[in-house]
Parts: structure tokens; C-alpha cells; sequence
């Protein structure tokens, strides 16, 4: 307890649903049991390195790594340099503040259309003047290579999945095992 900064903790209640007298009543447990801790965030969610654990995580997932990649994106575009620098910008200043997520989660239902609109805009062109495929093709035509958040999440499920191939045999063998026994 001495070394905990409970100030920075949550305590997330995953056994049921969150409710304000579920808070109240293990608050009351914790002064009894255990006073140090009285004063501990108690919540259905709690942020560790940036992703967001527990019941009520889902909603809030990326909001706050989109908001840093809009942000960069803007600051990109707001910047006025051509093509050549821009990509190579967006690269390495607001591509990468998504990468680390990407890594673990699956992207969102607006991703796809987010990371268009700011490439669009980073590129100082109109909306929808290239398609999804010319978008990250444009070395074909000489142009600079933004990275695509779809083949960087795949590729890093991908990397995970054959670090791992064993325990995913593993895992996917008590699946199996387990469904065998379900009443259907």
C-alpha cells in the first residue's frame, strides 16, 4: 500500500453492472477492511499505458488518440508545405500517435474515413480526389508513401499472431474442447 499512489489508481468493478450503490457499499467495505484505500477512484474503467481496461472501456477507446492524431493532421496542414514534406510529416508526427494502439486494437468503424479526410487535407486537395487505393499508392507516381492504419494493424496482429502460434494453437484447442460440451 506505501507504494502505491492511490491518488493514480482504480479500483474497476467488473463483477456487475456499475452502479452508484455498488460504489457506495464497497466504499463503505474499504473504510472498514481497508482505510488506506478509502480515498481510491473507484470506477468501470481505467486507463494503463494509454489503453483503457474494464466494462465501460469501449466507449472511450481511442478518443483520446484520435483527438492527438487530428490535432498533428491539422498542424500538418495548417503548415502549408508541399506533398513531399507533408508525408513524411504525417509519418512520423501523427501517424505514430496512433501506431502504439494499433497494435492490440481493432480500429474503429470511423478510422478508414478519418485517415482519408486527413490525408486529404494534409495533401491540400478536395475530398474523395483520390481513392483509397491512389491514396496509399502515390509512390507509384513518384510521390511520398503515407502509412495506412488497416495494413499496420493487421500487420502487427499478424507479427503477434506467429510470435505466439503456439499458445494460439493452444487456445483455439480448449475452444474447441469446450464448445464439444455446450448444450446447442
Amino acid at each position: 500500500i506505501r507504494h502505491l499512489n492511490i491518488s493514480k489508481c482504480v479500483f474497476c468493478i467488473l463483477g456487475r453492472p456499475f452502479l452508484a450503490r455498488h460504489v457506495e457499499s464497497f466504499r463503505q467495505w474499504l473504510s472498514f477492511n481497508c482505510p488506506a484505500w478509502y480515498n481510491i477512484n473507484i470506477s468501470d474503467r481505467g486507463e494503463y499505458l494509454g489503453v483503457w481496461l474494464g466494462p465501460g472501456a469501449g466507449n472511450c477507446q481511442w478518443s483520446k488518440a484520435d483527438k492527438k492524431y487530428i490535432e498533428g493532421c491539422l498542424a500538418i496542414a495548417n503548415s502549408r508545405t508541399a506533398v513531399g514534406i507533408a508525408i513524411p510529416a504525417y509519418n512520423f508526427k501523427a501517424f505514430s500517435r496512433l501506431s502504439y494502439l494499433l497494435q492490440f486494437l481493432p480500429l474503429g468503424t470511423h478510422h478508414g474515413m478519418l485517415e482519408r479526410r486527413m490525408l486529404h487535407r494534409i495533401m491540400h486537395v478536395p475530398f474523395n480526389s483520390f481513392c483509397r487505393d491512389n491514396l496509399f499508392d502515390l509512390s507509384k507516381y513518384g510521390g511520398p508513401k503515407p502509412r495506412s492504419m488497416v495494413c499496420v494493424s493487421i500487420a502487427a496482429k499478424v507479427r503477434l499472431f506467429f510470435r505466439h502460434i503456439d499458445v494460439c494453437t493452444q487456445l483455439s484447442d480448449a475452444l474447441r474442447d469446450c464448445s464439444i460440451d455446450l448444450p446447442l
